[in-house]
C-alpha cells in the first residue's frame, strides 16, 4: 500500500500517481502501517455495512425500546395498586385508555428491538393470504413502520404522563388538606 503526502488517501502498491490530487507516490508502506490500514478500513466498511442494513437497531432505539419496557412496567404496576387504593375514580375512568396505551408500548417495543421479527410477521402475512407482491420491504414500508412506531411511542407515553399527573395531583390534594 501508497500513502499520497499530498492528500493521505492510501492506494494500491502498483499505482504511481495518486488518483485523488494526481501527486506521485512515495515508496510502499511498511508491512505493520499497511496492516493498520487494513483493518482501519475494514472496520469503516464493517461499520458502513450494519449502519446500511434496514434493520440496524441505532441506538435512540434501543433507548426508545427501554423506555416502551419501563412504561410497560409502570403502567402494568400502576392498574393494580391503584385499582382499590388510593385513587379508584382514576382507574375506572381511563382504564382502557391504559390498557391501550400497554397494547402502544408493547407494538412499539416489538417494533423497535426486535424488527425483523415484525418483517417476518409481514412475510407469513404475505404467503398466508397469497399476495403476489415481493415481500421485501420497500423504502415506503420501511419510512411508514417508523412513523407508526413513533406515534405508537408517543400515544402510549401520554397515558404514562397522564397517570403521573393524576398521581400528583392526588398527592398535592392529600397534602393540602
Amino acid at each position: 500500500m501508497k500513502k499520497c503526502k499530498k492528500c493521505g488517501i492510501v492506494q494500491n502498491d502498483e499505482r504511481t500517481i495518486c488518483i485523488e490530487c494526481g501527486n506521485f507516490l512515495g515508496k510502499p508502506l511498511s508491512k505493520e502501517e499497511s496492516k493498520h490500514y487494513n483493518e482501519e478500513i475494514t472496520d469503516k466498511v464493517n461499520d458502513l455495512t450494519e449502519r446500511a442494513d434496514d434493520f440496524y437497531i441505532t441506538s435512540w432505539d434501543k433507548i426508545m425500546g427501554g423506555l416502551c419496557f419501563g412504561g410497560i412496567i409502570y403502567l402494568a404496576a400502576f392498574l393494580p395498586f391503584f385499582r382499590n387504593t388510593y385513587i379508584p375514580h382514576l382507574y375506572n375512568s381511563y382504564l382502557k385508555e391504559y390498557l391501550f396505551s400497554i397494547i402502544f408500548l408493547t407494538y412499539c417495543l416489538l417494533m423497535t428491538v426486535f424488527p425483523k421479527f415484525i418483517l417476518f410477521l409481514q412475510r407469513l402475512r404475505f404467503i398466508f393470504f397469497d399476495f403476489s407482491e415481493d415481500p421485501s420491504p420497500s423504502a415506503i414500508y420501511l419510512i411508514f413502520t417508523k412513523i407508526i412506531r413513533y406515534l405508537f411511542f408517543v400515544v402510549g407515553y401520554m397515558y404514562v404522563i397522564l397517570s403521573v399527573i393524576e398521581i400528583i395531583q392526588y398527592f398535592y390534594k392529600c397534602i393540602k388538606n
